[in-house]
């Protein structure tokens, strides 16, 4: 931003920062890989901008439906200073029997999911450590300049994050012009069958940019939009 006005920078940056005070922000935490490398199970976060949060799981994946949702809980606020849940015990556990059926269709080992404690919102999804431990050296890494894992690179021109193998660009997602993106991460499951890409602003606010997924034998875009 120019410093030539400073009464006009310390107006721009006090909407900014008023405009940022009223969006909700997300966090997603990465928590288990499939054994085929093809699903993962993210935690996502989402806090409001008058208090309150949401709690809910999602699989991301290189076989449809890509995207999957169930909601745990929810005590969003609009305004005020009283945040009910609205999502029920029983809600919640029947949104969990639905993950964990998910969660089994899609091969993945050493997650456990705990209907029982949807009374107290507490430790819903837990994974071994051995799951844990798998779904870290799946990161993508710092190699000298480069971002790896196994035989593929992260390539970055522009708003485009590609995957390449050796020379050949495999998949390509668009990064939206963010006004300070703070950190990208890259994870993936082995071989290669599932990529996804995750951008962290300065505000703290998350967002998914895309997932790339082994489709038909060649790995592509995958949509985006989320199935509850």
């Amino acid at each position: 931003m120019s410093l030539r006005l400073l009464l006009i920078g310390v107006t721009l940056f006090a909407a900014a920062a008023a405009s940022q005070a009223m969006s909700m922000r997300t966090h997603f935490t990465p928590l288990a890989l499939s054994e085929d490398g093809r699903s993962i199970l993210i935690r996502a976060d989402i806090s409001g901008p008058e208090g309150g949060g949401a709690h809910d799981y999602e699989i991301w994946s290189a076989s449809a439906p890509h995207r999957v949702r169930v909601s745990v809980s929810s005590d969003l606020s609009t305004g005020g200073g009283h945040h009910p849940e609205t999502i029920s015990a029983a809600t919640c556990a029947q949104n969990l029997k639905g993950l964990e059926a998910e969660l089994k269709k899609r091969n993945f080992k050493g997650v456990s999911v705990h209907g029982d404690h949807c009374a107290k919102r507490n430790a819903l999804v837990t994974v071994d450590d051995k799951t844990t431990k798998a779904l870290e050296a799946a990161r993508f890494r710092a190699k000298g300049n480069k971002l790896v894992h196994e035989d593929l690179e992260v390539r970055f021109r522009g708003t485009e994050i590609a995957i390449f193998q050796a020379e050949s660009k495999l998949c390509a997602l668009e990064q939206a012009k963010r006004e300070a993106p703070a950190e990208i991460m890259v994870g993936g499951g082995k071989g290669g069958q599932l990529v996804y890409v995750l951008e962290t602003t300065s505000s703290g606010d998350q967002g998914l940019v895309g997932l790339c997924g082994v489709v038909d034998g060649r790995l592509q875009t995958l949509p985006l939009s989320a199935a509850n």
